[in-house]
């Protein structure tokens, strides 16, 4: 059986991490009360280390679904076809969409700043080591299951180099642009 791309969420990785963060974040001050003061540190050391990932896949997730998969999609490549394009915005403004590519940002900025100076390189290593994994997943399980989440980032399209070099560059960006902003 083949999944449509359009019933499974393209969100997934931010989502998870996120709701590690979260989790990690949470749980911390009930950590530190606790006897075994180890897991504590433990939870803080994953909660350093996702930190940046994190952030940086909202940062991703917010700027290319509402300033360009959404408006490409309705306003070029639906526009002949009124149906498919109310349709399209019926499923963009549902809750879990609207939850998923608008408040995403906020969330990540309120638990995953710094609280005092910049991100380290480290931490831009760990985003791209999840984003790594993940692209590995993609390529060699779920496209060949027929999950065809990003076309452009299928092994079958010629594209793909590019798709991929520009997501590398893209953290990059958000690193340097991040960096910038915390030390305004």
């Amino acid at each position: 059986m083949r999944l449509r791309s359009h019933l499974v969420p393209t969100s997934l990785p931010p989502v998870l991490t996120a709701s590690l963060v979260l989790a990690t974040g949470a749980l911390r001050p009930v950590l530190l009360d606790s006897f075994d003061n180890r897991l504590s540190e433990l939870v803080g050391v994953v909660e350093v280390y996702l930190r940046f990932p994190v952030l940086s896949q909202a940062i991703l997730v917010f700027i290319w679904w509402n300033f360009c998969v959404l408006p490409c999609l309705y306003f070029v490549l639906l526009k002949d076809n009124q149906r498919r394009r109310r349709d399209f915005l019926a499923y963009a403004t549902q809750f879990g969409q609207m939850n998923l590519h608008l408040s995403v940002l906020p969330m990540a900025m309120v638990h995953t700043l710094p609280e005092k100076g910049t991100y380290d390189a480290i931490e831009l290593w760990h985003a791209l080591t999840i984003w790594l994994a993940y692209a590995y997943l993609y390529c060699f399980v779920l496209d060949r299951m027929g999950m065809h989440l990003y076309p452009m980032f299928s092994p079958r399209s010629a594209r793909t180099l590019f798709a991929h070099a520009g997501m590398v560059a893209c953290y990059f960006g958000v690193f340097y642009g991040a960096n910038v902003y915390l030390q305004l």
